[in-house]
Order: C-alpha cells, then sequence, then structure tokens
C-alpha cells in the first residue's frame, strides 16, 4: 500500500469547517484591527486638539497675569505716592502747629 494520505467525508467536512473558520477569525481580526486604527486616529487628533487649546489657555492666562502684576505694580506705587504726600502734609501740620502763635493785639 502507497503512504497516502485517505481522508473520509467526515475528516474532509471537519477540515473544511476548521478553514473556514480560520478564515473567518482572520477577517475578523482585519476588522478588528481597521476598527482600532481608526479609534487610535481619532484619539490622536482629539489629543493634538485639546494640547492646542491648553496651549492658548495657557498663554491667555500668561497674559492676563502679567497684565494683572503690572496694574497690580501700579496701584502699589499709587499707594506709596500717596503716602509720602500723607506723610509730608502730615509733617506740615506738625510743624505748623508746634510753632509759636502769633497774636495780632
Amino acid at each position: 500500500m502507497p503512504s497516502e494520505l485517505h481522508f473520509n467525508r467526515e475528516e474532509t467536512q471537519r477540515y473544511e469547517d476548521k478553514i473556514r473558520q480560520l478564515q473567518d477569525n482572520i477577517l475578523n481580526l482585519r476588522i478588528s484591527r481597521r476598527i482600532l486604527m481608526t479609534l487610535l486616529e481619532q484619539v490622536q487628533t482629539e489629543k493634538a486638539r485639546e494640547e492646542e487649546r491648553l496651549r492658548k489657555e495657557a498663554q491667555r492666562l500668561q497674559k492676563s497675569n502679567s497684565r494683572y502684576a503690572g496694574n497690580l505694580l501700579k496701584k502699589n506705587q499709587r499707594i506709596r505716592e500717596l503716602e509720602q504726600a500723607l506723610s509730608a502734609h502730615s509733617e506740615c501740620n506738625s510743624e505748623l502747629s508746634a510753632s509759636p502763635s502769633t497774636s495780632i493785639n
């Protein structure tokens, strides 16, 4: 007897079913891969948009903070000027009240 493989009908059907199942699995894996790649692209796009939004927000906040700090410095300078003026005015008043009064008789 030659060493040839002989499959009966049942074995042949089983192998054909197994081949179809494996082909279906391959198709499903390809579809899953496409879906995952699409999702990955969407996530990357959304991440890039969010990074850009956060970068712009940081710039806006930095600019706003700089304006606030500048205004605060101006207000502090004005307060010092007013305190100096008040101090000078108080010194003048105290010198006037300390000097002897001359009354006209």
